[in-house]
């Protein structure tokens, strides 16, 4: 029973803990997707805001530009500029083309030609972005930035190369019709820093509440069915009609001692309640019955032969001495009493000497 009550509590615990880390896996995913997409928003109105710095007072050209999707490579999105300096195509990748901070076409083209003149500088963007996510309430310990500038193809790292490679990425943007700026940010934000009070209150719910209800509801069952189980006995009793016996008709009840008494009527042992504790058989009810009608409860090995009508010729001693040692042994399980042997082939039925069957019956009478 302790290891069958051991091996359920062990289920329930490892239930709860998978519940709680599957929660917590599930809450950790969806605030990790909330703040990469308001790290997003922030990086995009960052790099608005610093073309917007820029000087474009000597910033001439006309631009006639037209863009398509690309029949023969269909993730990519392929353009054309016409300009001051010229008609340029470009072909650029689909994923590129919609993370662009701008999504029109002609102020993509003013961007690219003052990256062009302008080069971006990766820790004034790195200060602004890191701001921003303090003003947004959006954690910004531990981000990284990095830059890939226009044509030279140098890339810049803040706060440093080493330490920003360890971050996952949370997201890219681009800058200029040829996507010529990629700038990506990073973050190794741990996921308890994600989680939320609300939070770990589910994880501890699933963790602790699912397996203490579970528990709850088969221990409602088992009482259940306990309930179902006397009510059915009860019926039953009262269907069948049982009665308990009546001792005060009984005059063959007898007082072994200790509150055991002897039903000969009914050929058992039981206590004041009624209730049977040993069941003899009819020679040993015989037999005892015997005992306590006989003067001083003594009887001779023929006395017995005739109580358990046997015959000396067929009736071995040692099938004999087995009984006798049996009904001894049956008495001396329950009560006081127990059958003594003095050599002589006599045999006796000690009791409590305070105890008689007359004293029992007057009090039952």
């Amino acid at each position: 029973m302790k290891k069958i009550r051991f091996r359920s509590i062990t289920i329930y615990l490892l239930t709860g803990a998978v519940l709680a880390v599957m929660v917590g896996y599930m809450r950790t995913s969806y605030r990790h997707e909330t703040y990469r997409l308001k790290a997003g928003e922030v990086l995009t109105q960052v790099l608005q805001q610093e073309m917007l710095s820029c000087d474009i007072a000597n910033l001439l050209f006309n631009s006639k530009l037209t863009e398509s999707m690309n029949e023969e490579l269909p993730d990519t999105v392929r353009g054309r500029i016409r300009s001051v300096h010229g008609l340029q195509s470009y072909v650029v990748p689909r994923t590129k083309y919609y993370d662009n901070i701008s999504a029109s076409k002609i102020v993509r083209d003013v961007h690219s030609y003052l990256i062009l003149e302008s080069v971006l500088k990766a820790d004034s963007l790195y200060k602004s972005w890191s701001r921003l996510l303090s003003d947004s309430s959006v954690c910004n310990h531990n981000i990284g930035l990095r830059l890939k500038q226009p044509l030279s193809g140098t890339t810049s790292y803040v706060p440093d190369s080493i330490t920003v490679t360890r971050y996952d990425s949370l997201c890219t943007r681009y800058i200029g019709s040829y996507c010529e700026a990629e700038i990506t940010v990073f973050s190794d934000i741990s996921w308890y820093d994600l989680l939320e009070w609300t939070d770990w209150g589910l994880i501890f719910l699933a963790g602790g509440g699912v397996p203490c209800l579970c528990l709850f509801f088969v221990r409602l069952r088992k009482l259940y069915k306990s309930l179902s189980a006397l009510r059915k006995t009860k019926t039953k009793i009262q269907e069948e009609g049982v009665k308990p016996r009546t001792r005060s008709k009984n005059n063959r009840l007898y007082n072994l001692g200790m509150e055991i008494y002897f039903d000969a009527e009914q050929n058992v042992l039981c206590n004041e309640n009624d209730k049977t504790i040993v069941t003899l058989s009819a020679t040993m009810s015989n037999l005892l019955e015997c005992f306590l009608k006989s003067p001083h409860h003594t009887l001779s090995k023929h006395d017995i032969y005739l109580a358990i009508g046997k015959e000396l010729e067929t009736y071995s001693l040692d099938s004999f001495y087995k009984m006798i040692g049996r009904l001894r042994d049956k008495l001396e399980s329950v009560s006081p009493a127990t059958i003594s042997n003095d050599r002589n082939g006599f045999y006796q039925l000690v009791l409590p000497s305070s105890i008689n069957k007359t004293e029992k019956n007057e009090s039952f009478g």
